[in-house]
């Protein structure tokens, strides 16, 4: 992929911006989504809080809604509950500072060279990019006039 992305034209290179950010855009619409189906938004919570608070209280109310779902209190459709997984150790990721690592055991699409500070790039699984390149283009034909 990173070659393609190095040797790709200006407009090849537009529109792969433009599916990240509809892709970006897409993911944010679904997590709001879980968070409504398993009623995770609280409306007591205060409405601005910072970043890295924000984020713990996700990281927990998602790991709580896990356990529930594990000890049989809770049931989740499998796919929620692959999404909620997936979603978790992104952010858990996220707030230690640390790359995730590969979930199907793929190696890094862009290896960091001895002593490199780039941070390392994983591809999300293939079966995520499938659903939301087919949710896309459902979305895409509903906008359509």
């Amino acid at each position: 992929m990173e070659d393609k992305l190095r040797c790709a034209t200006r407009e090849e290179l537009m529109s792969h911006v433009l599916t990240q950010r509809r892709l970006i855009r897409h993911l944010h619409r679904r997590v709001v989504e879980l968070e409504r189906e398993v009623s995770l938004v609280s409306r007591s919570s205060p409405p601005r809080r910072s970043g890295a608070t924000a984020l713990s209280v996700g990281l927990r109310k998602i790991g709580r809604v896990l356990q529930a779902h594990a000890s049989g209190a809770l049931h989740l459709p499998q796919e929620f509950v692959a999404e909620f997984l997936y979603i978790q150790k992104e952010l858990a990721a996220a707030a230690s500072g640390e790359a995730p690592t590969p979930s199907s055991g793929r190696p890094a699409a862009s290896p960091p060279e001895e002593g490199s500070s780039v941070p390392r790039r994983f591809s999300p699984p293939g079966s995520l990019i499938q659903r939301t390149q087919q949710r896309l283009s459902v979305i895409q034909r509903d906008e359509t006039p």
